[in-house]
């Protein structure tokens, strides 16, 4: 049996994160780069050498927020290579990230009945689906508390109508979670699906743009919002509302809690 090469160990891993339903697709081309690194400098398969982690990681001028998700990678290649019997160094995923919070905006009662009232009132068009979409989307948004990439990832296996369950899979930190939803939300859910899934397959994207395995360009939906709040007459600027605005709840009670519930009832 052939011993393994390093690409082959990359191949491996990443086939074991897709197996686990991550689409894994940043941190392969991260470890396909490394590979390739080792490759011209001649560095010889059956370990993973500080040297060469070093020279990947910090030999480049990469920003921080960059190198902190190469470290991370590699920590994954490295703990796999172990498993397969080479010698491994790890980095220590040590980099500092500066990070810039900025607040979410905080959207009043009535703020919110205009976004919605704008949001259902998009005419029907014969070259968009955002009528249709655009109000199940942006309830999920809100009364799920979905980052725009994790909506607009759920394919129809991901969106569990009976049991009021979203599944997400390879969030922000590479991480699965399951949420819950109220059961106005879920027959809401289900009911566009039944619309516009005529002919369902669980692959299929939740929200679509042209056909069911095209998933809404996140920038789209950006600059559908935008219009949404113009047409709403809330201004949009530098600090003023975002899409994941709608994730913090922050101006009336969690849709989570019995309270919320009572006054998200009428978007969700």
């Amino acid at each position: 049996m052939p011993e393994a090469t390093l690409p082959g160990l990359v191949a491996e891993l990443a086939a074991t994160r897709h197996a686990g339903g991550y689409r894994f697709k940043v941190p392969e081309r991260v470890l396909r780069q490394f590979a390739g690194y080792c490759r011209r400098e001649g560095y010889p398969d059956g370990s993973i050498t500080q040297e060469a982690v070093n020279g990947f990681l910090y030999g480049r001028h990469l920003r921080a927020s960059t190198i902190r998700r190469n470290e991370l990678v590699l920590r994954q290649l490295a703990e796999h290579a172990r498993a397969a019997g080479w010698e491994a160094f790890t980095p220590a995923a040590a980099t500092q990230v500066r990070v810039r919070h900025q607040p979410p905006y905080v959207f009043t009662d009535d703020e919110v009945r205009r976004l919605f009232t704008a949001i259902d009132s998009q005419p029907m068009s014969a070259f968009s689906n955002k009528a249709m979409a655009g109000p199940v989307l942006f309830r999920v948004l809100y009364g799920a508390g979905l980052r725009i990439s994790e909506a607009l990832s759920l394919t129809l296996a991901d969106a569990d109508t009976s049991s009021g369950i979203l599944r997400i899979r390879d969030s922000k930190n590479g991480e699965s979670r399951t949420v819950p939803v109220t059961a106005r939300l879920t027959a809401t859910l289900a009911g566009y699906i039944a619309a516009a899934h005529p002919a369902p397959e669980t692959s299929d994207y939740v929200f679509y743009s042209v056909a069911p395995g095209r998933p809404v360009n996140q920038s789209t939906v950006y600059v559908r919002f935008r219009g949404y709040l113009a047409d709403a007459g809330i201004p949009h600027f530098t600090g003023g509302p975002h899409p994941h605005s709608l994730r913090h709840v922050t101006a009336s009670p969690s849709p989570t809690c019995a309270a919320g519930r009572r006054k998200a009832r009428t978007w969700l």
